[in-house]
């Protein structure tokens, strides 16, 4: 074996050692800041590349927490994951829309996805999820009115490629699905 192979054979063990080290001395930093360890969990699942938009995502969390529309985009968030838990990568086709109720967050969405971006890449995450709020009474409609799991593929597929596209937005900002609600059961932490 070459001097290179076996470098980056360590390295390639070394790195997560290293980020599961930097990961959990963050989130001992964050929680001693006061930060609830639910919270915490959410806006360091959305990477911590960049150490202080980590901090920036977990204060965002927190000032965020006592607006009435943050549990209901925790909950459609977690609604949004568990549909797409285990589909295979599908992209949207928005001609393949049917109901009003899936063209209109498709619309809603493809607006929020254009003013967020700017702002994740900054690390404006407080007003990035002050504008995803938005997307929550369509998305609402749409779990109540369209059937997701459609018996047709296409729309099926294109129905879950919406949610996925959704998903990965709310990803760059948090994962909500760590956050917990009044009355949830904590998730168990990794």
């Amino acid at each position: 074996m070459l001097f290179r192979e076996i470098a980056f054979s360590r390295c390639a063990t070394f790195a997560p050692l290293c980020q599961d080290f930097f990961l959990n001395r963050l989130r001992h930093i964050y929680e001693k800041m006061g930060f609830r360890y639910d919270l915490v969990q959410a806006g360091l699942s959305a990477g911590i590349d960049n150490i202080h938009f980590s901090f920036l995502r977990v204060k965002a969390l927190e000032a965020l927490k006592s607006s009435p529309q943050f549990e209901p985009l925790i909950l459609m968030a977690k609604r949004v994951n568990n549909i797409i838990t285990d589909q295979p990568p599908a992209t949207v086709n928005s001609g393949l829309f049917v109901e009003k109720e899936e063209r209109e967050p498709y619309a809603i969405f493809s607006i929020i996805k254009q003013n967020v971006t700017p702002m994740i890449a900054k690390g404006d995450f407080a007003q990035a999820q002050k504008i995803v709020f938005r997307i929550q009474p369509c998305l609402k409609d749409f779990f109540d009115r369209v059937l997701v799991m459609a018996t047709e593929n296409k729309l099926r597929r294109n129905r879950l490629a919406l949610l996925q596209a959704i998903s990965t937005v709310l990803l760059q900002i948090a994962d909500y699905s760590q956050v917990v609600v009044e009355g949830e059961k904590p998730t168990v932490r990794k």
